[in-house]
């Protein structure tokens, strides 16, 4: 009876495993969103970033690509494009992550098929959300514990993507790993923290919500960036400067504002206010060292 008791077992813990490997497919599933806000805003941010904008054009033109290892062997590369890094060294919450960026002539649809079709032959768990303007598709390798994923965009008639790679994506919702550039407002709940400490510019980018209002957000900020040594930026001065900053006002519309602080050593802290109701607000905290 003993014998037949410990070999029986084995069997029932070798049965249980599935139901585990569903249970993490299934908690992967639901934080699937919060990774693609976060590749999202790095992504952009990246990408629109004056610094960055210039040594981009540079290295274009002088064809320089990914270097070999950057990423594992199930994130493909794209074919026939010049595919730049963007973020050797990022922090997602506790997740380390990287990323790298192109541009091309398909259509978004086209290229999601291409990384779909590759990890789906890997045999890795994917999922998808794209239209012809633009989406995610992403894959897990539940083995590893890593996460792929590509964002797409549309911009001036060409498709930008985002390739990403994030170690224990879990690890991405313990936000905590990354501190705030300034102190948040109070009883703040912080949504999305990275950070990245790759060249040109160093970056920290924490995404927060708060009942103080929006009139509240903006003495608490702007109080924070002063008590730190920084300088709140104001218009120039000049007719064509304040029709500029005029017209970016109302585009943003008087539910948004954006406040930007500089220091004399290269550090700039952007804080966007945005007014989801009377009392809630999202804050979006960007601190760049360049």
């Amino acid at each position: 009876m003993s014998r037949a008791s410990s070999t029986r077992r084995p069997r029932r813990e070798r049965a249980a495993r599935p139901a585990s490997a569903r249970a993490v497919r299934s908690r992967v599933g639901r934080m699937l969103l919060v990774l693609f806000v976060c590749a999202g805003v790095a992504g952009m941010g990246l990408f629109a970033g004056g610094e960055h904008r210039r040594a981009v054009a540079k290295r274009k033109r002088r064809h320089v690509r990914l270097p070999a290892g950057y990423f594992p062997p199930d994130m493909p590369r794209y074919p026939e494009v010049i595919e730049l890094p963007a973020g050797p060294s990022t922090l997602l919450g506790g997740s380390k992550s990287r990323m790298s960026f192109f541009t091309t002539k398909d259509d978004p649809l086209a290229v999601a098929r291409f990384y779909k079709r590759f990890w789906q032959s890997r045999k890795l768990w994917v999922r998808d959300d794209v239209t012809h303007v633009g989406g995610a598709v992403s894959a897990f390798d539940e083995r590893r514990n890593r996460m792929y994923q590509v964002l797409l965009i549309v911009r001036r008639g060409r498709t930008v993507a985002f390739p990403s790679m994030t170690e224990a994506p879990l690890r991405v919702l313990q936000t905590h790993r990354v501190a705030p550039p300034l102190p948040l407002m109070a009883e703040s709940r912080v949504l999305m923290a990275m950070e990245s400490e790759d060249k040109p510019a160093r970056a920290r980018i924490v995404l927060s919500l708060n009942d103080g209002g929006l009139e509240g957000n903006i003495k608490h900020y702007s109080a924070a960036a002063q008590a730190k040594g920084f300088a709140l930026q104001r218009p120039k001065e000049h007719a064509a400067h304040a029709a500029l900053e005029k017209k970016r006002q109302e585009r943003l519309g008087p539910q948004t504002r954006v406040l930007l602080f500089v220091k004399g050593n290269g550090e700039e802290i952007t804080v966007n206010l945005t007014a989801l109701s009377k009392k809630r607000v999202r804050a979006h905290i960007t601190w760049v060292r360049r």
